[in-house]
């Protein structure tokens, strides 16, 4: 599994101070640095540069483990570390919206931050 990204670019995006390191692959917070595994950091990010709409569980599959054998599990799994990993909870703030039947969408507000 993997997502194309751009060396020569730096990019970091802002969730309620939340700050999310692509370079870095890594999620800080208050004073606390969280490196969440890699398919729960790249879940998140695909579900962040593809918020303008829903992902089925058919999408994550086949976009981020190019249809290998991975359980409806095992991407539901990875969609609750990606929540964990930015604070996303049902009862505190809603991030990662579950579209009963569909699938998820990022709905949390976001700040790009690119610089070379």
């Amino acid at each position: 599994m993997s997502l194309a990204s751009n060396s020569d670019q730096m990019k970091i995006y802002e969730i309620d101070n939340i700050l999310i390191d692509l370079q870095l692959r890594e999620i800080a917070y208050e004073t606390s640095i969280h490196r969440p595994s890699p398919e729960a950091f790249s879940t998140l990010i695909y579900l962040i540069e593809n918020r303008e709409r829903v992902i089925n569980i058919d999408e994550f599959r086949h976009s981020l483990w190019h249809d290998e054998t991975i359980s409806e599990f095992e991407i539901l799994r990875n969609l609750m570390k990606a929540r964990q990993a930015v604070l996303d909870s049902t009862t505190k703030k809603l991030i990662i919206y579950n579209a009963e039947e569909k699938g998820y969408q990022f709905v949390g507000e976001i700040l790009e931050i690119e610089f070379q």
